[in-house]
């Protein structure tokens, strides 16, 4: 699914570029990673939905840099912030000998 997202994503984003909008691929390649992180945010497994967080988060980031909303260097405690909320939503989870999840 993430792979077909991607496809889609790219395709109109080339649509845009042959229909002559002022978008072209060097400022909206973030948007992959956006495309990426919603496959797998999306996706019913526990791991995949804390990758999915930070692949928005990352592409939601440099989406606002390439347009020069918020630059990387007023952005960076954001990569701190980002950085504990993967430790806590992304933990480890393991399974006891009766098969139950254990945090």
């Amino acid at each position: 699914m993430t792979m077909g997202l991607v496809v889609v994503a790219v395709g109109l984003i080339m649509l845009a570029g042959q229909l002559d909008w002022d978008w072209n691929f060097g400022r909206l390649w973030p948007v992959i990673f956006i495309v990426v992180g919603m496959g797998k945010f999306l996706a019913r497994d526990e791991d995949s939905f804390a990758s999915g967080v930070t692949f928005l988060f990352l592409g939601g980031i440099f989406l606002l840099h390439t347009f020069r909303i918020f630059t990387l260097s007023h952005s960076w405690p954001l990569f701190i912030v980002m950085g504990g909320l993967s430790m806590i939503i992304g933990r480890p989870r393991r399974k006891t000998k009766d098969g139950q999840v254990q945090s």
